[in-house]
This record gives structure tokens, C-alpha cells and sequence, in this order.
């Protein structure tokens, strides 16, 4: 189980905003693909310097791809990934509300 559903786990209203809110930004209907999702969502984390998200997103890519490499690459520096020109758009156009 994630750590963070463990961190919410002590109060159901903080964890179904969370769940909530994770299930419409990943899940949600949208143009983009859970890949996608999930690399935009590990462009976001290098941004906010949140090394846990990046760990989990990055994990989250290596799995969606079948490509280990490029989940590794996206964690370490999504601007160098070996990504398609508009999945490296959209994630060096990614930023933090």
C-alpha cells in the first residue's frame, strides 16, 4: 500500500478528498493516456523537488511503458527522456499551481 494512503488513513474525510482528487487527475476522462498521465505527473514532481511522488510516478512510468530505462530517465531528468516531441512538450510545460 502507498505511503501515502497510510499518511490519510487516520481520517476518512482527508483520504477520500485525496482519493478523489487522484482518481479525477489520473483516471478522470481526458484526452491523454494513463502513460502520458503519468509522465506529466513525474515532470510535476522534479518541478516541486517532491522526491517520494517522483519515485512513485517514476515506477508508475517504467511499468506503463514496459520500458524500465525510460521511467529511470524521466525520474532522473524528464527534459533529457528519449520521449516523443509532444510527450516532452507537455511535460516541460508542466507546472505547479
Amino acid at each position: 500500500m502507498p505511503n501515502v494512503l497510510l499518511a490519510y488513513a487516520f481520517d476518512e474525510k482527508k483520504l477520500r478528498a485525496f482519493t478523489d482528487m487522484y482518481n479525477d487527475l489520473m483516471l478522470g476522462e481526458s484526452g491523454l493516456s494513463k502513460l502520458e498521465r503519468e509522465m506529466i505527473a513525474v515532470a510535476v514532481s522534479s518541478i516541486n523537488h517532491c522526491y517520494y511522488c517522483l519515485t512513485a510516478h517514476g515506477a508508475a512510468v517504467r511499468q506503463l511503458s514496459g520500458e524500465p530505462a525510460l521511467g529511470e530517465m524521466m525520474a532522473m531528468n524528464f527534459r533529457a527522456a528519449d520521449t516523443s516531441p509532444l510527450a516532452s512538450a507537455r511535460c516541460s510545460n508542466s507546472r505547479s499551481s
